[in-house]
């Protein structure tokens, strides 16, 4: 995990941001891993977001930005793959801990949508190696469903990934620290 850029951003920056997000509100937010571990602890419980490991450097606090964020737009997207990870990163609580936030999260996730990239269109990428299957699959995602969604990444690969392509991305840093 990386650390948030320390980039200065102008009025006229933050203005030019908002009026873009306005255009994604009624279509979606696409979260990577990280972002939606964070949505969906802090929903189960919010005071275990600090003693988690797998949310070291986070709070309460980043969880109610990151909520906050999320409640504007109509719906929240998954992969397969980013629902895999949720499940291994959650496999670290305690056994107990683990299955409980698992059921909790249920009702969370049946609202969700959900796009679906095939494993051999993910695996055939160039930046398959680099990336790994969640990330690569998030990229694809984005190419073939051009501004049918904004995703929430917070690898910095996959945002200049993204970047290159011309494709509107929000990084998750600086969702959280806002």
């Amino acid at each position: 995990e990386e650390h948030p850029s320390k980039a200065i951003i102008t009025m006229s920056d933050l203005l030019f941001q908002e009026q873009k997000l306005l255009g994604y509100y009624r279509k979606g937010i696409l979260l990577d891993t990280g972002p939606l571990l964070l949505l969906l602890v802090g929903k189960y419980d919010h005071n275990y977001i600090q003693h988690y490991s797998k949310l070291k450097g986070q709070s309460q606090e980043t969880f109610q930005n990151l909520e906050n964020f999320a409640k504007k737009f109509n719906k929240i997207i998954i992969t397969p793959h980013v629902l895999a990870e949720l499940s291994d990163m959650a496999n670290d609580m305690p056994q107990r801990r683990c299955r409980d936030f698992l059921k909790e999260c249920v009702q969370q996730l049946e609202r969700f949508n959900e796009v679906t990239i095939e494993k051999d269109l993910i695996i055939k990428q160039a930046q398959f190696p680099e990336f790994g299957v969640t990330d690569t699959g998030i990229a694809i995602a984005c190419e073939q469903q051009y501004r049918e969604f904004l995703p929430v990444v917070q690898d910095a690969g996959l945002r200049q990934h993204l970047e290159d392509k011309g494709i509107d991305y929000v990084n998750f840093w600086s969702v959280i620290l806002s």
